[in-house]
């Protein structure tokens, strides 16, 4: 889409989608799960594929981690 590389997971990705974000591979992930910032992602994009609402994105360096 738009000429952007993705992958497409049938079953659990967040581990894989952290450590690509970590990596510096790709911007962020596209996920409505939280699981992601328990293995180190650090920026995710919400309702990226929901027409009714705005892309959120949200960034491990806004979180308080206390």
């Amino acid at each position: 889409m738009f000429g952007v590389p993705y992958i497409v997971s049938p079953m659990e990705a967040e581990a894989q989608c952290a450590y690509k974000d970590l990596t510096n591979q790709t911007e962020g992930s596209v996920t409505d799960d939280s699981e992601i910032w328990l293995f180190g992602g650090t920026r995710v994009y919400k309702n990226f594929f929901n027409q009714n609402k705005h892309v959120e994105i949200f960034q491990r360096t806004n979180i308080d981690i206390n």
